[in-house]
């Protein structure tokens, strides 16, 4: 189970990498022409969506197994 763990662990860093790498890359050059046609390179919304939620299942990942109860307050109604 730990494997499996890291595993996702490892998989949703490397892939926050790759969408930050994305984002910089259409950041420097978004968009540019040749021969006379303007092309852009990539949708930065979509690059930017996709990091974002890869950076969430990273957080829901890391988090997992970490909760712990400091403290109970018993209540009599």
């Amino acid at each position: 189970m730990a494997n499996r763990r890291q595993e996702l662990i490892d998989e949703a860093r490397e892939m926050v990498g790759l969408y930050t790498k994305a984002e910089k890359a259409v950041l420097l050059n978004q968009s540019y022409t040749i021969a006379g046609q303007s092309l852009t390179r990539a949708d930065l919304d979509k690059i930017r969506l996709g990091r974002r939620e890869w950076e969430t299942r990273l957080n829901t990942y890391i988090g997992q197994g970490e909760m712990v109860i400091r403290r109970v307050l018993p209540m009599d109604y």
